[in-house]
């Protein structure tokens, strides 16, 4: 799953991509004055603030081609935005952008 959150309408977006067992590949997108999108690594150090938790053991292998439900969380501190996207506090009348989209079309069990 892919999660996109843009606290800023013109500032960077932030992709959180994580598969069923937590492995997680964030990167910030910062638009630049050609149109552009310059992409950008999340620091190590910042990646162990993002507290994740799977349904599934960590050790997971391999494709499951049964079908199984499983569940998966992240725990993004709002300090992380403060400090990238310049986020003010109180949060009070903004507005965040977001999406959530779902991979896993050319698995044995492609989610709708």
């Amino acid at each position: 799953m892919e999660i996109f959150i843009q606290p800023l309408r013109n500032g960077p977006y932030y992709n959180f991509e994580c598969n069923c067992i937590g492995s997680l590949l964030p990167y910030e997108a910062t638009p630049q004055p050609d149109g552009k999108l310059r992409f950008a690594p999340i620091p190590a150090e910042e990646m162990k603030q993002i507290r994740r938790f799977s349904t599934l053991p960590r050790d997971l292998s391999g494709e499951i081609t049964e079908p199984v439900v499983w569940r998966l969380g992240l725990r993004i501190p709002l300090d992380f935005f403060v400090r990238h996207a310049g986020v003010k506090l109180p949060l009070t009348g903004q507005v965040w952008y977001f999406n959530i989209y779902k991979c896993a079309d050319w698995t044995s069990n492609p989610r709708c």
